[in-house]
């Protein structure tokens, strides 16, 4: 979904108008999809080519974000509603601090996870309302959009031995009707709004290729 200029325009009083707004790309997918491993090499090849990168993580980057981030990794008992606010209160530090501030200081913000995801966990996955879910993003976010989504595709069961073998056991391991629910909710997502679907089942350096050529047309 590309984003038009000028809904840029009050958070670009305090920057130079010389120089161009960052691209704010997202990328979305489930835990194991190969998501993080394919940000990184995207990055690694725009620094290659001579542009600025920040990346971002969600939940996470920033101090207040990284904290929240080992909050929600522990069994600390909460109501679902509460692991929505905290994720939230993730993203408003990341919009904050990370990109509003640096709007005309990169030329691409990557983004690995952003309102899709609290979608896709929080409202398919913990079962909290879609409609408070919609709210509280356009609180978090100033309603800032992504100029383009990326959603990594990969095969339920192969996501799953991935994340195993990475040693991520969480609520994706332990409940496995979650997890089918989020990647239910994803493939929602990517065939009904304005999201690029990158296939990752075999080749990450093929899908690299293919998330490069999309941004390279930007």
């Amino acid at each position: 979904m590309f984003l038009d200029d000028s809904r840029w325009e009050s958070y670009a009083k305090n920057f130079p108008r010389s120089k161009r707004r960052a691209k704010f790309i997202a990328f979305e997918g489930i835990d194991g999809s190969g998501k993080s491993t394919i940000i990184n090499k995207v990055a690694n090849e725009l620094k290659q080519s001579g542009y600025s990168v920040l990346v971002n993580q969600e939940p996470g980057t920033t101090p207040m974000g990284n904290k929240l981030r080992k909050l929600l990794k522990t069994d600390i008992p909460r109501a679902k509603r509460t692991e929505l606010f905290i994720q939230e209160a993730c993203r408003v530090d990341i919009i904050e601090t990370r990109i509003i501030p640096n709007l005309y200081n990169y030329d691409f913000i990557l983004n690995d996870r952003y309102t899709d995801s609290t979608i896709a966990y929080q409202g398919a996955g913990n079962g909290n309302d879609l409609g408070l879910i919609n709210e509280l993003n356009i609180l978090a976010t100033r309603e800032i959009k992504p100029d383009l989504t990326f959603f990594i595709d990969t095969d339920l069961q192969l996501a799953n031995k991935r994340s195993k073998k990475q040693g991520n056991i969480d609520e994706f391991d332990r409940v496995s009707n979650f997890a089918k629910r989020v990647y239910n909710q994803y493939q929602h997502l990517a065939n009904s709004k304005s999201i690029v679907k990158i296939p990752n089942n075999n080749s990450v350096d093929y899908a690299t290729k293919l998330v490069m050529s999309y941004l390279q047309s930007l």
